[in-house]
């Protein structure tokens, strides 16, 4: 019923893409109270994706109820599991990080995407190529935070610190995360301006080439 659920939300067949994450989340919280080793991680899931379900719909409330619930879960198996459930416990991290935001709880969501950002620098540093542009991301997402709070100097750094994850890669030829450096160096830049910074100049000059041709506008 996951997979059911996310044809629906292919098709734009929200309402029923809800019902079916609702099945499956039901039907794995029964499942996990009887074998919680066997079936928690199954429910952690379905409830990751039911908070994206109501999220979409725009009920705030019971998104964020959902992935509380996610990131619960996640924090217990990655306390005894770290390699295994760490990276889902920073995905659940910064999605709740966003529906913070959707509430407009500012204080609350940058504590979570800290958290995603400090798990996802650590992972980093052991799987490169897997975590650097999970981190790059959380990083972008830490930024534009910070930006909304008035705290521009911070956000640069933040985004910096997405810019010079992701540099390497596109350094390697990767071209898949073009997109997210442009919209990293555009934030960065921006913030960087309004904060009274000047770019680091080093950083400009090795992203330029790497990507779009044309530096972002005043």
């Amino acid at each position: 019923r996951n997979n059911r659920s996310g044809c629906y939300a292919d098709l734009g067949r929200r309402e029923e893409a809800l019902l079916a994450i609702e099945e499956a989340a039901g039907i794995y919280r029964r499942l996990a109270e009887a074998r919680p080793d066997a079936f928690e991680p199954d429910l952690a899931m379905s409830l990751n994706n039911l908070s994206n379900c109501y999220a979409k719909l725009g009920r705030h409330e019971k998104a964020l109820l959902a992935i509380e619930e996610a990131a619960g879960i996640y924090r217990k198996l990655a306390k005894a599991r770290p390699n295994a459930f760490e990276p889902n416990l920073a995905a659940s991290l910064n999605n709740l990080n966003l529906r913070y935001g959707d509430l407009g709880r500012r204080e609350e969501a940058l504590l979570a995407i800290e958290e995603a950002v400090d798990i996802r620098r650590r992972l980093a540093k052991q799987e490169p190529e897997r975590f650097l542009p999970e981190l790059a991301l959380s990083c972008g997402s830490r930024g534009l935070i910070l930006v909304g709070s008035g705290r521009f100097g911070e956000a640069a750094e933040s985004f910096e610190e997405g810019l010079r994850a992701i540099l390497p890669l596109l350094e390697g030829g990767s071209g898949i995360h073009r997109s997210m450096a442009d919209e990293l160096r555009r934030n960065w830049i921006e913030s960087c301006e309004r904060g009274g910074l000047v770019p680091d100049p080093e950083l400009l000059n090795a992203l330029r080439g790497l990507l779009s041709d044309d530096e972002p506008s005043d």
